[in-house]
């Protein structure tokens, strides 16, 4: 958490918030899942590498959506100065049920890396039905 407070006080990157989020689908047998988004604000251009929840592995495929345009990529590109949503949806598994879970980025600006954490308060339930 030391690493990220040194952000916030660098100025280059900031976290806004981090949510977590039980999704029951709509059908009878579906299978419910977890989705995890941080929402993060650039102050320079950014690549995303890695999103990490609580003790899992690091995953590298996630889905960015931009703030203001409300567009949607893959975090397989340098994004410029903006308001970024990361987020990914995991099966769901026990061990994420609970309120708080730790939220992880690594990102890489004019070829450094840095980790950001943000620790969930809640677990919103949304029930598709």
């Amino acid at each position: 958490m030391l690493l990220g407070l040194f952000l916030f006080s660098c100025g280059n990157t900031k976290v806004l918030k981090a949510e977590k989020v039980k999704v029951i689908p709509g059908v009878p047998h579906g299978t419910p899942v977890l989705r995890f988004s941080i929402e993060v604000e650039l102050k320079k251009s950014t690549q995303f590498l890695s999103f990490k929840i609580d003790d899992s592995p690091k995953y590298y495929a996630f889905s960015v959506t931009n703030l203001v345009t409300n567009l949607q990529s893959n975090n397989n590109m340098f994004y410029p100065k903006g308001k970024y949503k990361l987020q990914i949806d995991l099966p769901f598994e026990e061990k994420f049920n609970r309120t708080k879970s730790l939220l992880e980025i690594e990102l890489k600006s004019n070829e450094h890396l840095t980790v950001l954490t943000k620790t969930t308060d809640t677990l919103k339930v949304v029930n598709l039905r």
